[in-house]
């Protein structure tokens, strides 16, 4: 079957966003925790190198993966109460040690019904429980594979879906699939829910610890580890461009740069030189668009669909990476050659001469790095103190 875009003059992506929001509920998270969940994947997605095929089946993935968790309510409601609360806490668990999770479960078994249904429920679940809960993973797969077949998604849509709950250890549902075994879209969101929920509760850190925690067990190792080269590529960037959709309501422009600001003080990279760029600038009237520009005169108003702006930016990057380069003047010994070799690949275009001593270059060094070369500076007027 060809892979469908649109249903009824509806875009496929657009109906899969609007049905998160009730995926959103049935998982005890707020509005848009989907949305932000497929924000994460595609980003370590594109980072692992995913083709298109991956990367679609990615944004699926992560709209729909949990829509079918309702599927068994009654059933969870028996045995934890509140079945809505129970999946919101139950991610808690992937940040803690084994004694802390059982006791959330004793309390969550123990939190309703009469003496005697507590104790029932107490006595019956290593057994009966555990058993049950290893239907409904496999019940929410199930349904969720086959609403992506019957809607017309692309096969590796509906493989991803029946795969979410596995884990790379081979200890999860329904197949116990182990590494590889387990498709790429679904390795990706697995990882990306619970880095959205521990990030907006507890922070950057916390999320990043579970990753740690989980890696080479619930999660796929490469994810783990892209997720955190992801973050230490944003503390030494030269320069970062904080792109903000610049259709959306003020208020909301608002928040979504105080929630990036936020993150960048939260991951040492508060500091770091940034370009302010408003999206879908296109989008706006001329009226509009001249508010934006005397709201935020440092920032570049452009479009990534028509390129509207597009010269603009790249004259304003170019600008502001030569804020951040020293000219430096060095004498590197033939014993240095990895030295050389890593400027040639951090500087790119530089002067070289062969002398007697070493190679003399003379290149614009980003002034991050600077101090690593001082110490084969040959003029004081290249030393990175005064570039």
């Amino acid at each position: 079957m060809e892979a469908r875009t649109e249903v009824g003059g509806v875009r496929l992506a657009e109906l899969m966003g609007a049905l998160s929001y009730a995926a959103d509920l049935g998982l005890g998270q707020p509005i848009e925790h989907c949305m932000r969940q497929t924000v994460i994947a595609l980003r370590l997605a594109d980072r692992l190198g995913a083709d298109a095929g991956e990367r679609e089946a990615t944004y699926y993935v992560g709209m729909l993966m949990n829509a079918h968790c309702h599927a068994d309510a009654t059933e969870q409601a028996r045995w934890f109460g509140d079945d809505i609360a129970f999946k919101g806490d139950g991610v808690e668990v992937l940040g803690m040690n084994t004694a802390q999770t059982i006791g959330l479960l004793l309390r969550t078994l123990a939190s309703h019904g009469t003496a005697v249904d507590r104790a029932k429920r107490l006595a019956s679940f290593p057994g009966a429980g555990f058993k049950q809960m290893e239907t409904f993973l496999t019940t929410h797969s199930t349904l969720g594979a086959q609403f992506a077949e019957r809607v017309g998604f692309d096969a590796l849509v509906s493989l991803a879906i029946g795969q979410a709950y596995e884990q790379w250890d081979g200890k999860g549902q329904p197949l116990h699939l182990r590494g590889d075994q387990i498709c790429f879209p679904a390795r990706v969101v697995q990882f990306a829910g619970p880095a959205e929920t521990f990030h907006r509760r507890h922070g950057l850190h916390a999320a990043v610890a579970m990753g740690h925690r989980g890696r080479g067990r619930r999660f796929a190792p490469e994810v783990v580890d892209a997720f955190g080269a992801t973050l230490e590529e944003t503390r030494l960037a030269d320069l970062l461009l904080h792109v903000v959709d610049a259709s959306a309501p003020e208020h909301d422009q608002a928040a979504m740069r105080k929630a990036v600001e936020e993150v960048l003080e939260e991951i040492g990279a508060g500091e770091r030189p940034r370009v302010l760029v408003l999206n879908k600038a296109d989008l706006l009237e001329d009226d509009a668009r001249e508010e934006l520009r005397l709201a935020h005169p440092d920032a570049v108003l452009g479009s990534g669909t028509t390129e509207y702006g597009l010269p603009e930016l790249e004259e304003r990057i170019e600008r502001e990476l030569r804020h951040t380069l020293r000219p430096m003047e060095l004498l590197v010994p033939y014993s240095q050659g990895g030295s050389l070799a890593e400027l040639h690949d951090v500087v790119g275009d530089l002067q070289r001469q062969d002398t007697p001593e070493g190679v003399l270059v003379r290149a614009l060094v980003p002034a991050r790095l600077a101090e690593r070369y001082a110490k084969f500076a040959v003029s004081p007027s290249f030393s990175p103190a005064t570039g």
